[in-house]
């Protein structure tokens, strides 16, 4: 998916040296850039996770058990701030990535800073959450297909299912949970809404490759996700990975790279009752 791509990019970006793409930016020499962050501060969510890495020459299973730098996050409207701690997370073929966090309220309608503080220098993003919006209206919800209306967003970021599943019974022990971006299915209506039109059908093939060893599986909970941003979000599904990866696009960041957004989400549970799928139908 694209934005799974998109995490991976920005991750080896701080590791590898893009050559022939910007000259002015070089990790080896010494320059005004020291930190790459990423993601986002989300009003909706109780722990805010945001990944931070040196920009420097090596790749991403090169990173350290330290960062050896202070994150502070800081509400511009009234002055408060919490340092938030460092974790080191392992993912699967793309390496190791230090992913800061912090329990600190994160408001809608309110301003953020955040700051690195390290031996090399420092680095910034300034972040506006945008307003919350109103639970969005299920106007359709069938076997075949689940159809939303969303209103009053600045933009929609994020449009996603979610499946939580077995795979011998309704009562199995180990469950598996797979995400789905939708965020391609929607459409502007004259109203100023968005009509977000989710084939559930296409998503129980999809999860249906992850059973080869059973004609059936179960869904044990659906749920579907919606998040809005600021006008300022870049538009990452219309730019190539490669413009993606340069320094100089799609940045908030003062003394380093990456992006750092602000976003409002809402979970509506479609679904909790068990459903059988059977792939053979597929």
């Amino acid at each position: 998916m694209k934005s799974h791509r998109l995490v991976f990019i920005l991750l080896i970006m701080v590791g590898i040296v893009v050559h022939g793409c910007d000259p002015a930016f070089d990790p080896i020499k010494k320059n005004d850039r020291h930190y790459s962050i990423f993601g986002f501060l989300n009003a909706s969510a109780d722990t805010q996770f945001v990944r931070i890495e040196k920009l420097r020459d090596g790749m991403a299973t090169d990173v350290t058990n330290e960062l050896d730098a202070e994150v502070t996050l800081t509400n511009m409207s009234n002055g408060r701030s919490q340092t938030l701690r460092d974790s080191v997370f392992n993912y699967y073929l793309e390496g190791r990535a230090h992913n800061f966090y912090t329990t600190m309220d994160v408001n809608a309608s309110q301003e953020y800073r955040l700051e690195i503080a390290g031996r090399e220098g420092s680095s910034s993003a300034e972040v506006q959450v945008p307003e919350s919006f109103p639970e969005p209206e299920v106007l359709l919800d069938d076997d075949f297909k689940t159809v939303l209306k969303i209103r009053d967003v600045n933009r929609l970021i994020g449009l996603k299912t979610i499946f939580k599943t077995c795979s011998e019974s309704c009562y199995c022990e180990e469950r598996r949970r797979f995400t789905y971006s939708h965020r391609e299915d929607t459409t502007h209506s004259d109203d100023g809404s968005i009509r977000g039109e989710i084939v559930i059908n296409e998503d129980k093939k999809r999860m249906g490759v992850n059973f080869p060893s059973n004609d059936r599986f179960y869904i044990m909970r659906y749920d579907i996700v919606v998040a809005a941003g600021m006008s300022d979000w870049p538009k990452f599904a219309k730019l190539d990975d490669e413009a993606i990866a340069l320094p100089s696009v799609a940045t908030n960041v003062r003394g380093g790279t990456g992006f750092l957004g602000g976003i409002v989400s809402d979970t509506l549970n479609i679904s909790d009752t068990c459903t059988p799928v059977t792939t053979r139908d597929f």
